[in-house]
């Protein structure tokens, strides 16, 4: 597993453990970084899509608002288009 794969892994136990704490702007980015190689990654979403999608990631800063939005365009969206 690469390094920053471990990274993000942390970062996410962390979130788990306590919801409510506060993230560093390295942690955000962090996780931001990962969730566009993996939407980068994923052939299921269509162009309209991963550019709407980079558009959340580029706007967020806070992994929970952002999860919302994308739980949001992914039910109210096609997101094969």
């Amino acid at each position: 597993m690469s390094d920053k794969f471990l990274e993000f892994l942390k970062v996410l136990d962390k979130m788990l453990k306590c919801p409510q704490l506060t993230l560093t702007e390295a942690e955000v980015e962090l996780i931001k970084a990962f969730l566009e190689q993996v939407l980068d990654n994923n052939p299921n979403y269509g162009l309209q899509t991963k550019q709407a999608f980079k558009a959340m990631l580029d706007m967020s800063n806070n992994p929970f608002e952002l999860y919302a939005q994308l739980i949001t365009y992914i039910n109210s969206h096609d997101i094969r288009l």
